[in-house]
């Protein structure tokens, strides 16, 4: 009897759970960066606006003499007080995520107290994208760096040099790329064997990628290595800093 109602509980449970996530996505609305969208604000009490996976850093407000009654928390929530039906107002929210969305806010006496909910966009999802797009623009470089094919290169520094187990890496060709800093090696296989090429065995701590022309390298033949890494920005003080 009580497995059953334990069971019958947690079923409640699930379904509870289910019914109040329901009516949280249902409440949201989600963010349009190229449109105005219009929202109902209560009448004659305070309204919370929030951007769900995002918060609100700054704020525009039209008509200006609105903005004693709007006040952005320092949780990154936003809090609104209109007071009758005639009043309506232009805003336009700074994210921190670096969106911009404007709103028209208007007074409604039929809506119901409660938040508002943006639904902002995912940053993790939004920054994995940005990886991605990353990594194809650096192996797309690099294949072009390995068939000589890169534009704008200049001669290596002297001395320029990685070094592995029977095989001495000489610098050849570096390139200036956007953010990344590239540089061609060539070596000779002037033993007997054949020799296992492996990113391991020459990657240094400021790489973001070590990539050969090949995997295993003939007695006598000739090998090509591609190493990118990210430009190093020099950390200049600003004139606050030196005074401190």
């Amino acid at each position: 009897m009580n497995r059953v109602r334990q069971s019958t509980l947690t079923l409640n449970i699930i379904i509870s759970m289910s019914l109040l996530m329901g009516d949280l996505c249902k409440s949201s609305i989600p963010l349009k960066t190229d449109q105005v969208i219009s929202v109902p604000v209560r009448c004659g009490g305070l309204t919370r606006l929030m951007i769900k996976g995002d918060k609100i850093q700054d704020i525009v407000v039209y008509p200006e003499k609105f903005f004693p009654q709007t006040s952005l928390h320092k949780n990154g929530q936003l809090y609104i007080n209109l007071k009758d039906e005639s009043q309506s107002l232009q805003l336009s929210l700074i994210t921190q995520n670096g969106l911009t969305q404007d709103l028209v806010l208007k007074c409604d006496p039929k809506k119901e107290r409660g938040p508002i909910i943006l639904e902002g966009v995912d940053a993790t999802e939004d920054q994995e994208i940005k990886d991605q797009k990353e990594m194809e623009l650096i192996l797309s470089l690099v294949k072009k760096a390995l068939t000589n094919d890169l534009e704008n290169g200049v001669d290596s520094n002297p001395g320029s040099q990685r070094a592995q187990e029977d095989l001495l890496w000489k610098g050849k060709t570096r390139w200036s790329v956007g953010s990344y800093e590239m540089e061609r090696f060539e070596t000779k296989n002037k033993t007997e064997k054949f020799i296992l090429l492996k990113a391991e065995d020459l990657r240094q701590e400021t790489d973001l990628v070590v990539s050969f022309d090949q995997t295993l390298l003939e007695p006598g033949k000739k090998g090509v290595l591609v190493v990118v890494t990210r430009k190093i920005t020099p950390n200049i003080q600003s004139k606050g800093d030196k005074n401190e």
